[in-house]
């Protein structure tokens, strides 16, 4: 447990609850509905013509870090492939939104939450 010393005498729940680790990811990102959200990334991939992106495209072509998976550009993260999402798309925020609100994901932070995204989406 975590005990997290405050200015009031009662300690609350939350500052007890010991954080979910990072390996727990897979868990963590399949607990909302990903299949939509790979669909639009996969259209917005289609229609993007922004140069970092169309850059990661050519070089997807000799770079074994950067792939097409599942007809998705995705480029490696530490050990995961990560699809690629376009910026002019707006689904960074949808992303995170989505996290967020997700059982597993909501309340722990802004600066937890964007470190576990960027994990397993790209953007530039």
């Amino acid at each position: 447990m975590l005990h997290v010393r405050g200015d009031s005498n009662v300690a609350d729940h939350l500052s007890r609850i010991t954080p979910a680790p990072i390996a727990d990811l897979a868990a963590f990102i399949s607990v909302f509905d990903t299949s939509a959200l790979f669909d639009a990334i996969k259209s917005a991939q289609k229609t993007c013509k922004e140069a970092w992106y169309l850059k990661l495209v050519e070089r997807s072509k000799s770079d074994t870090k950067i792939q097409f998976r599942n007809d998705m550009l995705c480029i490696l993260v530490e050990d995961y492939f990560c699809p690629v999402v376009p910026r002019e798309s707006g689904l960074t925020g949808q992303i995170m939104r989505d996290l967020h609100a997700s059982a597993l994901g909501g309340h722990m932070g802004i600066l937890k939450l964007y470190t576990v995204t960027r994990k397993r989406f790209y953007w530039h």
